[in-house]
């Protein structure tokens, strides 16, 4: 009897446990029925209507879950209200119930709904200075929830979304790390929608300058949208962040076809706002090839076309007629597209690339219209913008207009400093193999295109030879069936047959052989054919900038002819010495085969000639050279040259005063440092008894004083038995120039 009534307890616990489950289960379906239904009309409903009703299904969710205890309902409902409070625009609210759900699902170790609730609150903040943090620290802490979820999915697109967000707020540096380590996870996964991905990563290295990675990521989006067939607007930003890249490396003609895909796509569509960003981009294209006319028909055309465009684009497109009109010295209509720009940007706060827009277009006008002083202002005002947010390619930018400004008030000086800046901003987006590179990648592209093509084909060809094998077989075997002695006989047919087979094949073998070897004997052709071209174009380069030093020479000279002031004659004089030290090297470079060193032997005496004749003193001073056949590269040549003019013009011009004669000792070598050194000495009056190099504020002293600055070495100035200037600095010696011993010299006398 006992044994009887506790198997009648055991089996009314089965029914009441196996009862309270379904009615779980049945709860469960429930709140997820009523979820959906408070989505639908979240979605689909925009009226306050819709929105109270999305309302009260999550809040009727959110009972059922908390009468029964369900973490998941809980967080689920939670998220449902915020999202619907949101739209309600009570985000206070909204944001409490996020932070809630966050809670519930920390404390019941849902980690996959964790990250999706931190990546909602992150939503709650913007890219402004103040938010930025806390919306990073939100996302950061949904790609860790991920991560501990194993949902690599979700990780890598949390990864993705992290990394946009610091390219908008131009963390570009730090947006590359993490989209390398989302395309990482997508790629462990075998993710195929990677069309925003790579099209984002291309967008980051533009940002960056690295123009050879953007235009390589570029196209493996565009690959991914052809892969996925996708004709979505994702194509048109796609075809338009591949037509920037382009535009920054000056390939116009590439850039401009896809601009135009990207217009053709945003027009399908209708998106207005990108057909104006396209138009703007088009018509900046047309600026950069000097088709300013053009430019200005091809604007005027969109806005005739889409005449409802905002402010913004209005503003955009302003400023691309006023710099068409300023490079045009249409002074009139230039100064009526400045006012308006002026009206439209009054009180609006612009976006950054926007003001970069505005400022430049501003400033080519103010510097056409010869309004310097305005110019510099706003010249300031876009260096204090850049300082904060900026591009390598909008610094470059900067730079070279304060050259312009520099140089149309004559601030020679200024505009030399802003002009070296330019350069190594230039130098660094610009690379001597990027080109190349971005070649290369074009052909890859291209060929991989043909290289699937080809193995498609490859592919029914060898189906039907299997279908023509079988079919072989069959007959063979029916043969054999029929007589042993025919199946023999066809047996050695077939043998016969795959022998003349594999000698046609190796023949066709053989064929494409010698035909890929005379491919690759004519690429070889080509690329000694560019290595040619590549030094002929720096040989002009060279003999160009020489050219130009010597119209500076010029024109010095005739500015000289209508100076009165003597102190005036002789500045420019000494100016046309230094530019000719300069403009010596140039030409050195150009006439020798080595297109990166100056022979110091044959450069030194020919620059000592040169200032002999100019002084006209032949017959009085003489110069004792020694100087070591050593090479230099033209960062070291060109302040030895410069050095060594202001020395030997000091000493001609106050070393023998009085037509008095004397010898002026110029030597070259390296010394036992492993140090260069460069010692001009004469046999003159010497310096005055006050002398102290460290406390003179000549020209030619701080000149020099900077010029050995420039190569890290040191500069004394003796008086003993006249003056000797010394100036040591460190080189590393090639291995032509390390055959010779620290004593070695080569004497002239002239």
């Amino acid at each position: 009897m006992r044994r009887l009534l506790i198997a009648l307890i055991f089996v009314a616990g089965l029914h009441s446990r196996a009862h309270g489950q379904l009615h779980l289960t049945n709860d469960t379906t429930t709140i997820n029925r009523l979820l959906q239904q408070s989505d639908d009309y979240y979605l689909h409903r925009d009226d306050k209507a819709g929105i109270d009703s999305a309302l009260l299904l999550a809040q009727q969710a959110a009972a059922i879950a908390a009468t029964h205890k369900d973490a998941a309902g809980t967080g689920n409902s939670d998220m449902a209200i915020s999202k619907a409070l949101s739209k309600a625009q009570q985000r206070d609210k909204a944001k409490a119930y996020v932070a809630h759900a966050i809670q519930v699902f920390a404390d019941a170790r849902l980690l996959t709904d964790l990250g999706f609730a931190y990546w909602e609150m992150s939503g709650y903040y913007n890219i402004s200075e103040q938010q930025y943090p806390e919306k990073m620290r939100y996302i950061e802490k949904s790609v860790a929830a991920f991560h501990a979820a194993g949902n690599i999915r979700k990780e890598a697109d949390a990864l993705r979304e992290l990394a946009d967000a610091r390219q908008i707020y131009g963390d570009y540096a730090q947006s590359l790390v993490e989209l390398k380590q989302a395309l990482k996870l997508y790629q462990s996964i075998n993710a195929q929608d990677l069309e925003r991905m790579y099209d984002l990563m291309g967008d980051v290295s533009c940002s960056l300058g690295n123009l050879n990675d953007a235009v390589q990521y570029g196209l493996l989006a565009i690959q991914a949208a052809e892969k996925a067939h996708d004709t979505t607007l994702q194509v048109c930003t796609v075809y338009n962040h591949l037509g920037i890249t382009y535009y920054y490396l000056n390939e116009y003609v590439t850039s401009a076809s896809y601009y135009a895909k990207a217009l053709a796509v945003a027009e399908k569509y209708k998106s207005y706002n990108d057909i104006y960003l396209i138009g703007f981009n088009y018509g900046n294209n047309l600026i950069r090839q000097r088709k300013y006319m053009e430019c200005n028909q091809h604007l005027g055309n969109i806005l005739r076309k889409y005449p409802n465009a905002d402010t913004p684009y209005l503003v955009l497109y302003t400023t691309s007629f006023l710099a068409n009109y300023s490079v045009l010295k249409d002074i009139p209509n230039a100064q009526r597209q400045f006012n308006r720009l002026q009206q439209l940007t009054k009180g609006r706060t612009l976006e950054n690339d926007a003001a970069r827009s505005v400022y430049g277009a501003e400033i080519d006008y103010l510097l056409a219209s010869g309004q310097h002083a305005l110019a510099r202002q706003y010249l300031e005002a876009d260096e204090k913008l850049l300082s904060t947010n900026s591009t390598l390619i909008q610094l470059a930018a900067n730079q070279i207009a304060w050259v312009r400004l520099d140089s149309a008030v004559g601030d020679f000086r200024d505009a030399f400093r802003h002009f070296h800046r330019y350069a190594i901003l230039k130098d660094s987006i610009f690379n001597k193999e990027k080109t190349h590179h971005i070649a290369q990648m074009n052909v890859l592209y291209e060929t991989n295109k043909k290289d699937q093509d080809i193995l498609l084909k490859e592919k029914n060809i060898e189906l039907l030879n299997q279908k023509a094998k079988v079919q072989s077989s069959e007959l063979v075997r029916a043969n054999q069936t029929r007589n042993w002695i025919l199946g023999v006989i066809l047996l050695l047919i077939i043998i016969t047959g795959l022998l003349i087979n594999y000698s046609r094949l190796k023949q066709r073998t053989n064929q494409q052989l010698r035909v890929q070897q005379k491919e690759i004997e004519k690429n070889n052709l080509s690329l000694q054919k560019l290595v040619a071209e590549k030094e002929w174009l720096v040989k002009e380069i060279h003999h160009r900038v020489k050219n130009n030093f010597q119209i500076v020479q010029g024109l010095l000279g005739t500015q000289s002819g209508y100076l009165k002031s003597e102190e005036a004659v002789n500045a420019l004089s000494d100016s046309q010495h230094r530019v000719q030290a300069m403009s010596l090297i140039h030409q050195k470079l150009y006439q020798t085969e080595k297109l990166s060193a100056i022979n110091m032997a044959e450069y030194i005496p020919e620059l000592v000639s040169y200032l002999r004749d100019s002084f006209n003193i032949k017959p009085v001073i003489q110069f004792n050279l020694q100087v070591a056949p050593v090479e230099l590269d033209i960062a070291h040549s060109i302040p030895l040259g410069l050095l060594l003019n202001e020395a030997v013009t000091n000493a001609i011009k106050y070393a023998f005063p009085g037509s008095r004669a004397g010898i002026i000792t110029i030597t070259l070598k390296r010394n036992r440092d492993h140090e260069l050194v460069l010692l001009i000495k004469d046999n003159g009056v010497g310096l005055p008894a006050n002398f102290d190099q460290d406390h003179v504020s000549s020209m030619g002293m701080r000149l020099m004083q900077g010029l050995t600055g420039d190569m890290d070495g040191h500069l004394s100035i003796h008086s003993n038995g006249g003056t000797e200037i010394q100036v040591a600095f460190p080189y590393h010696f090639t291995t032509s120039d390390a055959s010779y011993s620290a004593t070695a010299d080569l004497t002239n006398l002239i």
